[in-house]
This record gives C-alpha cells, structure tokens and sequence, in this order.
C-alpha cells in the first residue's frame, strides 16, 4: 500500500480486504493523506486514490463521583474543591450553577477548582459539574455543594450604654461569621440590620428603648441553613449623672 508518497506493507486478508498498521505517530496533526494500493507485476498496478481523514482525537464523556469538601461556610475566603472521578482531560472545565470557575488538570480522575468568595457569599446549594469539550465530551451529572450560614461571634457592641431620655443612635457590632441575611436581635426581637462585611453589622437603636434605665440584651442570629446565635452582649442604659450643688 502507499500512503502519500511512502510504500508501507500490508497483510492480505481475502481479495476484498487488506489490513495495515500504522504508527500513531505519523498522524500529528489534523489533515488528510491520499491512500492507494499497488499489486505487483505481472499485471497489477494501482488502484484509484482514497483520502484518508485525521481528526482530533474524541473526547470521552465525564463522569464526576465526589466532591470534597462538601459543605462550605457562606461569606468565608475562595475554597479549593477537589473532584474525582473518571474522564478528565487537561481542556476539561467545570461549572458551578453553570459559570465557568477556574481549575486545574491533575490527573483523569482528580481536578482541583476553586471556587470564588463572590461564590458562597450566602447560603446556597451550587450545582458542580464537569464539561469535556468537543469533539466527544459533554457535561457529567451535576453534584451539590453546600453552602450554609456559620455560627456568628459577637466581640462587641459601640457604644455599649447610654443614658435615659436620649435619642436614637446607631449601634456598631463587630465579631465573625455575619452574612447578609443576619439580623440583630435587641431584647428577643429581630431588627432592621445593615451588613457591612463578614465582621461589622449596624442597626438602628430606638429612643423608647432607652426611656428608663436597664439592661438590654444584644445578639446577633443568622438563619437556616447552618447554626444558630452569638452570645448575648448588654447595652447600659443609665441615668444621666445629676448636676452638682454647693451648700452655701
């Protein structure tokens, strides 16, 4: 047989069939070559050329079996997800809720990912998945990832009293683990609260709170999914000191 220019041998199977081995490594790019066969004198000849197509190679379908770890904190650092599995290729990507996240080619069963703060912002369930591009490819079944709310640390409260008669103020609290859904919760009733960042929240006293002097307690709540309530810090709320008198 001839492939190209170059005569290969072939092994004779029946007159309608001929079988040829060639090495892989001819065949490094995407193309084509012309193929024909040659019989030998007396007679012979050659037959009419066949183009012979090279394609990329297909890429198999992925198969995603495990994702660690499985449940995340919301409004924590980026987090690094290792995902086994089998069929990975070094142009495989993985989706989380269907965005494109950035991941690293370790070995056909192992990718590594990392999934973005913006990500896990607030609680969530994201759908991980991984897509081998064409030709061949397609996209494994999706796993879950869990993201749930941390249990929030209350560190402090500014101010931390303040005197009866006054008008409303807002209040400062600093600590760990808050999320956007947290809510400041001032003497057993949830309030209004402002997020400012995983450590700082704000709400807004009311001067009825601070009409007669008390102790009020503070604390902050994240919701389902995840676990529960800081511990409780008091506000003061005090007379003001009197006006000093001198006895004649």
């Amino acid at each position: 047989m001839v492939i190209g220019s170059e005569r290969l041998p072939a092994t004779y199977v029946s007159a309608t069939e001929l079988r040829l081995t060639i090495d892989g490594t001819r065949f490094r790019t995407t193309g084509s070559v012309l193929l024909l066969v040659n019989n030998p004198a007396p007679g012979g000849g050659n037959s009419n050329w066949i183009r012979l197509l090279i394609v990329p190679p297909r890429n198999p379908a992925p198969v995603l079996t495990g994702i660690s770890p499985s449940t995340v904190f919301a409004g924590g650092q980026p987090v690094t997800l290792t995902l086994t599995g089998t069929n990975f290729v070094p142009s495989s990507q993985v989706q989380a809720n269907g965005e494109v996240v950035p991941s690293v080619f370790v070995s056909s069963s192992l990718l590594t990912v990392q999934i973005g703060a913006d990500l896990i912002i607030s609680a969530d369930t994201l759908a991980i998945r991984v897509v081998n591009p064409e030709p061949g490819g397609g996209a494994s079944t999706a796993l879950t990832l869990n993201v749930i709310n941390p249990q929030p640390v209350l560190t402090s409260i500014t101010p931390d009293n303040a005197l009866t008669g006054g008008s409303s103020f807002t209040l400062a609290l600093t600590g760990g683990g808050f999320v956007p859904e947290s809510r400041v919760v001032i003497d057993g009733l949830a309030r209004t609260t402002g997020y400012v960042s995983t450590s700082r929240l704000t709400v807004q006293s009311k001067s009825s709170e601070i009409a007669t002097p008390r102790t009020i307690p503070i604390q902050v709540v994240n919701p389902t999914p995840g676990v529960g309530s800081s511990r409780v810090l008091n506000l003061v709320v005090r007379e003001p000191n009197p006006l000093p008198r001198m006895a004649a």
